[in-house]
């Protein structure tokens, strides 16, 4: 696509995948300004050079410098090769020109439109990344509230997405839906929320903390609900799975008033809770008989010093947590001033490193390479 210059070339168009429009491309034809109708981004204004503004400028002239609709569509229709929707884009491009609304082009509108594109083209130009040329694509997908969760898995490559409502939804790379999980309404009681999922992936499982204070946990391939732990002292925030090998795992939650705790799974191969255990019918496991970081019990809890953030605090919840293999620690979040970031081992009740940052931090991550932690919150301030 050319106008004095290559709008894409070969490097980017070869590392970019193609958005279809809703009509069909039409032949490119002599190397001139043209509108297309292949994507909705294609702007008619994008295809007038400096020559077109110069046949113009002679139109405006013509008429004392004020042209109608009418006339400024013909004047263009004669520089400009028209498209099958060619109407439609003029009667936007007029739509941005006529500021005071009197349905004419005066030729102080038109130039003052065109210099702002130009600036703002200049602006792109000048940036040290190359700028999105091309607008985001929206899929149609089976959620029907807020978003509340998006995941990743790596074998399978798949996106997982979650909504409030209890829908998630595993997707291609491709963003194809490949299949929809209902959350079972018996574990969204009292019309609870789903606040996060995490994938589990050497126990096929994937876990689903809900509003209602319970982890609900579903076979990846059926969607079939396995376990349901209740007894938590707080609805979760936050989760994150740590896989250390095949059958051991550990699966980090954070609550809603600022405490941390994980769950230690040493089976996770055979079966995530005991069918014989005092604390567990099978289906439905109560946290609060569960044993405390046993050795003896293929799972156990793993109770850990959490933000202990004042009561006053309006919201004190933890916003992320993650287990950061390379410093043997975990790292979370919350959006208070005391204790902000904190990285602790995740075999020991206490120690490790507390951060106090004005207004908390909502986000954070990590990189092993530059053994760094990056965090970011309500005062506009990237951290390293």
């Amino acid at each position: 696509m050319e106008s004095g210059g290559r709008l894409l070339n070969s490097a980017m168009m070869a590392n970019s995948f193609v958005v279809s429009g809703n009509s069909k491309g039409v032949d490119a034809g002599a190397p001139k300004a043209r509108v297309k109708a292949v994507a909705d981004i294609v702007r008619t204004e994008d295809h007038i050079t400096l020559d077109h503004m110069k046949s113009l400028m002679a139109v405006f002239v013509e008429h004392d410098n004020v042209l109608s609709t009418a006339q400024f569509t013909e004047a263009l229709g004669e520089i400009v090769e028209k498209g099958p929707d060619f109407q439609k884009r003029i009667d936007i491009l007029v739509k941005k020109m006529d500021i005071n609304n009197n349905g004419f082009i005066e030729w102080d509108e038109f130039c003052t439109h065109f210099m702002s594109d130009l600036a703002e083209k200049h602006s792109l130009q000048t940036e040290r990344q190359v700028p999105l040329l091309v607008c985001p694509h929206l899929f149609d997908s089976a959620h029907r509230g807020m978003l509340t969760s998006i995941r990743s898995s790596s074998n399978p490559a798949r996106i997982i997405t979650a909504s409030e409502e209890g829908t998630i939804v595993f997707w291609s790379m491709k963003m194809q839906p490949q299949r929809i999980l209902k959350v079972d309404s018996e574990a969204l009681q009292k019309k609870a929320a789903v606040s996060d999922i995490e994938i589990m992936p050497n126990a096929y499982r994937v876990v689903v903390a809900t509003t209602n204070r319970d982890l609900s946990f579903y076979e990846l391939a059926t969607g079939q609900v396995r376990n349901i732990v209740v007894g938590l002292h707080d609805m979760i925030t936050s989760l994150h799975y740590y896989s250390v090998n095949n059958n051991t795992g550990y699966l980090l939650c954070g609550d809603l008033g600022g405490n941390i705790f994980a769950f230690k799974f040493t089976q996770c191969n055979k079966q995530l809770f005991s069918a014989n255990a005092s604390w567990s019918d099978g289906i439905t496991v109560n946290m609060k008989q569960m044993p405390m970081d046993s050795e003896a019990s293929p799972t156990a809890i793993i109770q850990i010093k959490g933000h202990n953030a004042s009561i006053d605090e309006v919201d004190r919840s933890v916003k992320q947590v993650a287990f950061a293999p390379f410093l043997d620690a975990f790292i979370s979040c919350v959006p208070v001033s005391r204790a902000s970031l904190i990285v602790r081992p995740l075999k020991k009740l206490s120690g490790g490193q507390e951060f106090s940052i004005n207004r908390g931090v909502s986000t954070f991550d990590f990189s092993e390479q530059h053994n760094l932690i990056a965090t970011g919150g309500p005062d506009c301030i990237l951290r390293l």
